[in-house]
This record gives C-alpha cells, structure tokens and sequence, in this order.
C-alpha cells in the first residue's frame, strides 16, 4: 500500500461572478434589485482582505466597501459577498456599463476586475409640431406622436380648456417607424380667440423627459 499526502500552498482569493447585470430597470425609478459577489479566500495560513470603490457619479451602491475574509478550512476555502444595489436611475435610456478594481491585500496582493450593467428602459415621446394655430370653429387639426425610446408607452393627452378637444390616448411602441396621429379639435360656445395646452401624461411605462 502507498499513502500519498500533499498539502495546498496556493494563496489565491477569488472573485465570482466577473460580471453582474441587474436587467432591465425603468428610467428615473429606484429599484430594490441586489446582486452578490462572492470573495473567497483559499489559504489556511492567513485571512484576506478585499475592497472595492464606486464613483460619486456611480448608478451603484455597494452595501459594504471593505470585507474581511478569514483563512481556510482545510480544502474548504472560507467566503464573504459584496452586495450591489442600484442608485435612483437618471432619465438616460440605454445600456449603462462600469468597470471597477476588487483590491485584494493579504495573503498576496492582487486586483480583479468586476463589470457591472444595467439597461435603463423607458420611453421618449417626440410631438411635431408644437403648435397648432388658425382654427375655424369646429375644425380639427392634427399632430404626431412618436417614441424614440425603448419601451412601449401607453400616453394620456389632456387639454387645459374645455374650448378644445383631443384625442384622449395613444400607444407608442418603441422604435416603431410610423408616428401616431393625434387630432386636436376647436369646439368653442363662444366668439374670440381661444387658446390651450395639450398635457401628454404616461398610463403606464416610464417617461424619460415630459414632452
């Protein structure tokens, strides 16, 4: 019978996953989404450290910056996770991507990198034109909608007098081709000028700036 015996000397810490994506989040909203990022520490000999810095300008949080990992058991190495969040997203449509530096000190130093993403969603309502003038009395003009973000919106119009009417709603598919013709029509009761503002409010998915 021949008994072989070894013993680990690699000192490495590892960082897992390399990458996080948190999805799809609406534009301008704060999502409760977290995602984990194991460090874990192989040497029975000694803890490790590791720490990671996000920007002031950052779309992340991290719960805890510094995490302290103690040293192996046996072949069993021991673990701790950062915790990633997500900031109040800006009214900025599309994928967002930041790289950052795990610091790793003890029992060698060394860097990681860690990749995180998010892909902010919402739409972006174009009106053309802004304005409508030269109504007769009873007479209905037209205007387009058309959204130029990236998720489908179910719109609201409003008119500020009862002088006008306009179509009460209108669904806009992102990146869909064809405008959405909206009318508005003068019903006035009375002589003289009459003037209105047309409020275009979201039903549902976000709006990236108000049109």
């Amino acid at each position: 019978a021949l008994t072989l015996r070894g013993k680990r000397v690699n000192q490495d810490v590892t960082v897992s996953p390399t990458s996080v994506d948190f999805g799809d989040v609406d534009c301008k909203s704060t999502s409760a989404l977290q995602r984990q990022v194991t460090v874990s520490n192989y040497a029975n000999s000694t803890g490790a450290a590791a720490s990671v810095i996000l920007a002031q300008s950052s779309w992340f949080t991290v719960a805890d910056p510094v995490l302290t990992i103690p040293s192996a058991s046996g072949t069993t190495p021991s673990s701790r996770s950062f915790v990633f969040g997500l900031k109040q997203l800006p009214p900025t449509i599309g994928e967002h991507t930041e790289q950052l530096t795990v610091n790793i000190t003890g029992p060698e130093t060394s860097t990681k990198t860690l990749a995180l993403r998010v892909q902010s969603v919402g739409a972006i309502v174009v009106v053309e034109p802004t304005s409508l003038s030269g109504f007769k009395s009873g007479e209905s003009k037209s205007f387009t909608l058309r959204n130029e973000g990236n998720k489908f919106v179910y719109v609201r119009m409003a008119s500020s007098t009862p002088a006008f009417e306009v179509t009460s709603g209108r669904g806009l598919y992102e990146d869909f081709p064809l405008a959405s013709v909206a009318t508005a029509k003068l019903v006035a009761t009375a002589a003289g000028p009459h003037s209105a503002n047309i409020t275009i409010t979201r039903a549902d998915s976000p709006l990236a700036f108000p049109p």
